[in-house]
């Protein structure tokens, strides 16, 4: 513009040249991304993207002092992120909600059934009122959702929670025992056995104390999965079984008499 002045004799006045710029651009509404709270995390974070220097950022339309674009430890809740440049303008808003942390599962509440004389393994029962959680025995499958574990061997297992967001509960821990002894049977009295050495390697020996008293008697053992790996018969007072193919690990073994069983337990196999 060039500003002049008129008399009112209409003499002029030489020009004063003055330039007006054009308006201030102002930035775009913020592109952002959220980082939700976690199972670990309580909060949240929100981070500006933009290709543009010299801007403020702001999450509550007041306070400009953020000039990273990050914005750390937001509680759960709506946010209305702007951004101002040097001008002074202030974008329109991008609404960003940040989740409340997810809920962790508590630890499970858990029944157990322990090994017994006619079952070389146990099992683990998880009662829950919670859906959609998903159940372990050893903090890493997580596959199981039924909160049913069986044929387990006797040992200790930590039985842990995980929801659909992946927090995992703390640990109820469970105790697996089997149970062994001498067994009286209907028609005949006490039998005492006697398997050793427990540990074992390359042989077992199995001691009847009267072997007049047995009639078919059988000795089964069984893996940690229930699948039976020796079965032989029984007729001696002491008899030798070849174990020499059993890798080292946990076993049940059975005595059975005319089809009634007499003892249980577990044996132990380890290599020299």
């Amino acid at each position: 513009y060039e500003v002049t002045a008129k008399s009112a004799d209409g003499c002029v006045s030489a020009g004063t040249s003055v330039t007006i710029n054009a308006q201030p651009a102002g930035p775009d509404a913020p592109t952002v991304t959220i980082t939700q709270p976690t199972c670990s995390v309580p909060t949240g974070t929100i981070t500006v993207s933009s290709s543009l220097v010299d801007l403020s950022f702001s999450v509550d339309g007041t306070d400009y002092t953020n000039t990273t674009g990050i914005f750390t430890s937001l509680a759960a809740g709506e946010y209305e992120v702007t951004a101002k440049s040097a001008d002074g303008c202030v974008s329109a808003g991008t609404s960003v909600t940040v989740n409340a942390q997810p809920a962790t599962p508590e630890a499970p509440t858990v029944a157990v059934t322990h090994p017994s004389c006619s079952e070389p393994t146990g099992a683990i029962t998880v009662t829950s009122t919670l859906a959609g959680l998903s159940f372990s025995i050893d903090g890493t499958d997580y596959t199981n959702t039924s909160g049913m574990f069986t044929s387990l061997a006797a040992g200790e297992y930590e039985v842990t929670a995980k929801s659909a967001d992946g927090c995992v509960s703390a640990g109820t821990s469970v105790t697996l025992e089997c149970v062994t002894g001498v067994f009286t049977l209907s028609n005949v009295n006490a039998i005492a056995v006697n398997i050793y050495p427990n540990p074992f390697t390359t042989s077992l020996y199995i001691a009847i104390d009267d072997v007049s008293q047995i009639n078919n008697c059988e000795l089964k053992i069984y893996s940690v999965l229930g699948d039976e790996v020796i079965s032989t018969t029984v007729t001696n007072q002491l008899s030798t079984i070849e174990t020499s193919n059993l890798p080292v690990g946990i076993y049940f073994y059975k005595v059975i008499d005319k089809g009634i069983l007499i003892q249980s337990g577990k044996l132990i196999s380890q290599k020299d």
